[in-house]
C-alpha cells in the first residue's frame, strides 16, 4: 500500500535523489513564473472526514474525493478520534487516486502539496501530514502547511474575488 511506503524510514529519511530535486526545482520554477495556471494537490484530515481535491491556482477545482465517516461515529454522538484515525488511514490513499482521476491528472502534473496541519485531531492530522509529506519526498513537490482556520478565512475572501488568491512566490 501506498501509505506505508510513503510512511517507511527510507522514503522520509530525505535522500533525494539528483531527478527528484530536478522535478522540485522544475515544480518550484512553475510555481513562482505562472501561479495561476499551477496545479495543487490539498490534502484534509483534521477531524473525521478524509478530503482531497485537485485545484489550478485561479481556484478552479479540478478534482476532488471526500471519504466521510459519519456514519463510523454516528453510534457515538460525535468524533472518537481512535476510529477517526484509522479510517483516514483507509482511505487517505484511495481518495488521492479518486482526486487525481476525477481530475484527469497524474502525481506529475501536480506542482504543489498543500495539507492542513492544524488546528485539530492531531493524531489525524498527522496521517494527512506524513501522506503530503512522503509523497512531496518521493516525487520532489514542494510542500506547503496550511492552517485550517487559516484557510477557511482565505476561501470566504476568495469567493468573493478580492483580490488575488495567495500561493506561495
Amino acid at each position: 500500500m501506498l501509505l506505508e511506503e510513503l510512511q517507511s524510514d527510507a522514503v522520509l529519511s530525505w535522500a533525494a535523489s539528483e531527478e527528484t530535486l530536478k522535478g522540485f526545482m522544475s515544480r518550484a520554477t512553475r510555481l513562482r513564473e505562472n501561479a495561476e495556471d499551477a496545479v495543487v494537490l490539498g490534502i484534509e484530515t483534521s477531524c473525521d472526514d478524509t478530503a482531497v481535491a485537485v485545484l489550478r491556482g485561479d481556484g478552479a477545482i479540478l478534482g476532488q474525493d471526500v471519504a466521510s465517516q459519519h456514519e463510523l461515529h454516528e453510534e457515538w454522538g460525535g468524533v472518537v478520534p481512535s476510529i477517526a484515525l484509522e479510517a483516514h488511514k483507509r482511505n487517505i490513499e484511495r481518495t488521492y487516486l479518486n482526486a487525481l482521476d476525477a481530475a484527469g491528472l497524474t502525481i506529475d502534473d501536480v506542482d504543489l502539496v498543500a495539507v492542513t496541519v492544524g488546528p485539530g485531531l492531531e493524531i489525524c492530522l498527522r496521517v494527512g501530514t506524513n501522506f503530503a509529506k512522503g509523497l512531496c519526498q518521493q516525487e520532489g513537490i514542494p510542500f506547503m502547511a496550511v492552517h485550517h482556520l487559516e484557510a477557511h478565512c482565505l476561501m470566504a475572501r476568495h469567493s468573493h474575488r478580492q483580490g488575488g488568491f495567495p500561493l506561495p512566490g
